[in-house]
């Protein structure tokens, strides 16, 4: 936070002098770090005295802080130790969710993105919100036209609809109305020439559904993606089996479009605008269009995101506020300014430095180093990367180096085969076509080896659990059976105890406690080997 001087007192912890850090409520009514408290009571076997007003302590009686005091410390200005921003305390963990700066140069799109992106075939999701086999679809489809015209916008060039990862189905009047006074959250996919023959909302009835035979090679027809969930994350969606047309050119993002994409986006533009005045009576100036790059590998067709206020506000706002810190709008482009940059110079985009950070590795890093079998980014400093081509390159040498190696062994080897099986029986021409197939059978029976023992690692951790769980109530029995031998009728009866039957005693609290944790394990009945029942 700020200096000690711009903090007020009642926010600074007596133990440590530093501003409160988990803080943690004592009975007395004090604030301490909880890390202060806990190191104080261990010092003192836990007790001791508030410094402030002697009351005793003990670790049982923390509570937790006001929340007034909580929310004073969320307000306390800090500053971001990646870009040194100054961002309020209770925002610092939103804003580190981009922590890695990529520098991404024109060249580094067209040899390692883009074939990274035109390599990912579409998502189910996507490809069934093009067919019209997604249940969110079906859904609206099966609501009627009117329904489908108030919340669906159809194009020649985009598909509009309410983005179904925020659990927003809106279909009835009390969702129009609640859109229309608290705002709302839809997405917007291009449609790539190829596939808009095929959409549903271009086909003119039930007898147009299929295309002529032989008018068109088909790419969406027979892709069923009605169990894919319309609520899940991106990391749910699977795979289908429809490849990214690259004729005409495939927009897999932002940095695909140019000039000649112009009239597309400016007629798209001045649509949803159209689309959220007639049906929701939202202002053009509390819309927001906008698109991410880079984008994810299953979203990696153009996309925008599109937020609007309603006439009390948004209860989508804490969306658009993510939109605000520095490390996401590194990532944010408006629809106005992709127009505005494209009219400047219309190669703007094939031309330009893109500097961003980029937050979830998982989500485009790895997939990237995976695809190219190296790691395409060099470390600069300070939390920067640059995406480097020419390790792409060297890795792409290699690989034909050793493809052309692997070729001529090849042939050579073909040739002494040939020859040896037209001397060799029937039988041995046999045995050689079926190699590649064993291979691939033991390959495959490797896969299901190694699923089943993550399987059974899987189960032996919640065992070795269940065996903690069978001591701890062992151990407790033994405890209580101590303590009956303690107490149960004084000093006296105490007396009258004999050591014998102390031991019986205890004997019986500790089969006691075993019978409970046998108990427990008995409902996770452990499976060796291959982890299969």
């Amino acid at each position: 936070a700020g200096g000690r001087g711009a903090v007020s007192e009642d926010l600074l912890c007596t133990l440590c002098g530093g501003v409160f850090q988990s803080p943690a409520l004592m009975p007395c009514g004090h604030h301490f770090c909880h890390y202060c408290v806990r190191t104080l009571l261990t010092r003192t076997a836990g007790r001791a005295a508030c410094p402030l007003d002697g009351q005793t302590l003990t670790r049982f009686a923390l509570r937790p802080a006001q929340p007034e005091l909580l929310a004073r410390l969320n307000d306390l200005p800090v500053r971001c130790p990646v870009c040194r921003d100054e961002v309020r305390k209770g925002d610092l963990h939103l804003h580190l969710q981009d922590p890695v700066n990529m520098v991404e140069e024109s060249r580094a799109y067209r040899e390692i993105l883009r074939p990274f992106y035109m390599s990912c075939p579409l998502s189910n999701f996507t490809v069934g919100e093009f067919n019209g086999s997604s249940s969110i679809i079906r859904f609206y489809r099966q609501l009627g036209e009117a329904t489908m015209r108030r919340f669906v916008l159809t194009t020649d060039a985009f598909l509009v609809l309410p983005d179904p990862k925020m659990g927003f189905q809106p279909h009835s009047e009390d969702d129009f109305n609640s859109i229309c006074a608290g705002g709302g959250y839809f997405n917007a996919y291009w449609v790539h020439p190829r596939f808009r023959r095929e959409s549903w909302w271009q086909r003119a009835g039930p007898e147009a559904d299929r295309p002529a035979a032989g008018e068109f090679e088909s790419l969406l027809d027979g892709q069923d993606c009605s169990s894919e969930p319309w609520h899940a994350s991106s990391f749910v969606h699977t795979w289908s089996a429809v490849r990214k047309p690259s004729r005409p050119r495939y927009l897999c993002c932002l940095r695909d479009l140019r000039g000649d994409d112009l009239p597309m986006l400016e007629a798209f533009h001045q649509e949803v605008l159209r689309f959220l005045s007639e049906n929701f009576g939202v202002a053009r100036e509390s819309v927001e269009i906008f698109a991410h790059y880079p984008s994810s590998a299953r979203y990696s067709t153009l996309h925008f995101h599109i937020i609007f206020d309603g006439t009390e506000g948004t209860q989508y706002r804490k969306y658009a506020k993510k939109l605000e810190r520095p490390h996401q709008l590194s990532r944010q482009f408006s629809l106005p300014h992709i127009i505005e940059c494209l009219r400047r110079n219309p190669d703007h985009f094939m031309q330009c430095t893109l500097r961003y950070y980029l937050g979830d590795k998982a989500d485009l890093m790895d997939p990237i180093s995976a695809f190219f079998q190296c790691s395409p980014h060099r470390y600069l400093q300070g939390f920067t990367f640059h995406w480097d081509p020419d390790a792409v390159a060297r890795t792409r040498a290699a690989a034909e180096e050793d493809e052309a190696a692997v070729s001529t062994a090849e042939v050579a080897s073909s040739s002494r085969t040939e020859e040896r099986l037209a001397a060799a029986p029937p039988a041995a021409a046999r045995r050689s076509a079926e190699v590649p197939e064993a291979v691939a059978f033991q390959l495959a029976e490797l896969r299901h080896s190694v699923e089943g023992l993550r399987k059974a690692l899987a189960e032996l951790r919640a065992s070795v659990g269940d065996v903690v769980e069978r001591q701890r109530l062992e151990a407790s029995g033994a405890r209580l059976m101590l303590a009956q031998l303690a107490c149960p009728g004084g000093p006296a009866a105490a007396a009258s105890w004999r050591p014998e039957r102390a031991a019986c005693w205890i004997l019986a609290g500790v089969l006691a406690g075993g019978l409970a944790g046998w108990a427990i394990a008995a409902r996770r009945p452990v499976r060796w080997g291959t982890g299969v029942s």
